[in-house]
């Protein structure tokens, strides 16, 4: 308080003339008066002794780095789950020797399942957009020759093979040596043999009767006899699952050709009667028997076994 009324003194000092200031604190004396307050200001301020505190709080040390990442990622103990489904094990059994029993066989025998392979063929082909051929067409079979639905289903499954794997080599005739081949290659052979149970076919016998005794036996009719011989040979035989295997003997005692040239004869009484017993019961020499015999292949596998010419009106 003092130091700024010494101020204000100091000030009025230099600027107004005739103002005293009285620091005293008293009433204004006689303007005669020696001014005593006038001396050199002795009053030293007091020296600021306070050493403003040294700061020791330096900036801390950031002791507070970053954080070792100590959380791994958790391991994947969910391991994909096994696949224990096993695709559905085809248990349906193909079969084995199921044309075997005497029913099937009384129906193969007479013609050595020619019209049961023709069945099949035809039962097939009408089921060859069904992706199951043998599950369509065995029904057919075993309508069109009495079969068991086994034994059918073989047939039907020599018809499937040969379309799946030989169309090409068998498409125009299933007697082709490149049809036959293929379906040998393809297994369709063994398939069908296993199947049914059957012995494969033994090679069709060719020129039976070309020995000179036999042609001797049939050129003064021109065979009529031997077939006749066959004929009621092979009537006899009629209930027989194999009319070759029974009436040939009986052909041979008739007429004394040789068992290869009689069984020639009595082949084609088989075929007749499983073929074309229709057409022919009335009269073997009748256009539409002929005809049939024809279709049919009894003569042409006839003419083939005997070697003989046919007629040239045949």
């Amino acid at each position: 308080m003092r130091r700024t009324l010494a101020a204000l003194c100091m000030v009025a000092l230099l600027g107004l003339v005739g103002l005293a200031c009285d620091t005293g604190g008293g009433g204004g004396g006689g303007g005669g008066g020696e001014d005593t307050t006038g001396g050199e200001d002795t009053t030293v301020p007091p020296e600021d002794t306070t050493v403003p505190p040294e700061d020791t709080t330096g900036p801390g040390e950031d002791t507070t780095g970053p954080g070792e990442d100590t959380m791994e990622p958790p391991e994947d103990t969910m391991e994909p789950p096994e696949d224990t489904m096993e695709p559905p094990e085809d248990t349906v059994e193909p079969p084995v020797g199921a044309c075997l029993n005497d029913a099937d066989l009384a129906i193969l025998g007479p013609d050595s399942g020619a019209a049961a392979s023709a069945a099949a063929k035809d039962c097939g082909m009408a089921c060859i957009a069904d992706p199951d051929i043998v599950s369509c067409a065995t029904p057919c079979v075993v309508d069109a020759t009495g079969l068991t639905a086994e034994c059918s289903s073989c047939y039907v499954g020599i018809i499937g093979c040969t379309i799946a794997n030989c169309v090409a080599e068998c498409i125009a005739d299933a007697g082709a040596p490149a049809c036959l081949a293929c379906q040998e290659e393809k297994g369709c052979f063994a398939a069908f043999y296993e199947c049914t149970g059957l012995e494969p076919d033994e090679p069709a016998p060719v020129d039976q009767c070309l020995g000179d005794a036999d042609l001797a036996i049939i050129g003064p009719d021109g065979g009529d006899a031997a077939a006749a011989a066959a004929k009621d040979c092979g009537m006899g035989c009629i209930a027989d699952p194999d009319i070759v295997a029974c009436a040939t003997p009986c052909v041979v005692d008739a007429t004394g050709l040789s068992d290869g040239c009689s069984a020639c004869y009595v082949g084609i009484i088989a075929c007749t009667i499983a073929e074309c017993v229709a057409e022919c019961i009335a009269d073997a020499s009748a256009p539409e028997c002929i005809a049939c015999q024809q279709e049919k292949g009894c003569l042409p596998t006839f003419y083939e076994c005997t070697g003989l010419e046919p007629p040239t009106d045949a």
